[in-house]
């Protein structure tokens, strides 16, 4: 390829800046699958735990047993509520929630019990 005297420079600079770009869309990519994985990951353990306390932590009534939701270590991020009641740490006001909603019996009475998990 002949470049006109000159021209040089400004083919290095269109070669450095493509490739520039290149990279930063690598980069943009790798932290978009990243925080792809972490919102897969918080969402699954919310799920996970709403389906092992709607089906492990049911007495031979049928309805859910709130000394052990009460007495379960829910230690770092994870916030249950059963109905009015709440178990676990608060939730952040500034951070992405991962809700999980079961219904569940209290009492016989269907209530709405939701895990909750953020970063």
């Amino acid at each position: 390829m002949m470049f006109i005297p000159g021209e040089e420079v400004y083919a290095l600079f269109a070669a450095f800046a493509a490739l520039a770009l290149i990279m930063l869309n690598v980069v943009s990519a790798s932290r978009w699958m990243e925080n792809a994985g972490m919102d897969l990951r918080l969402s699954s353990n919310a799920d996970g735990l709403a389906d092992m306390i709607a089906k492990k932590w049911v007495g031979s009534d049928g309805n859910l047993d709130l000394s052990r939701v009460s007495s379960a270590n829910l230690t770092g991020n994870v916030q249950v509520k059963v109905g009015t009641q709440a178990f676990g740490a608060i939730p952040p006001s500034n951070e992405s929630l991962y809700v999980s909603r079961r219904v569940v019996f209290v009492q016989g009475r269907p209530v709405t019990m939701d895990v909750v998990v953020w970063k």
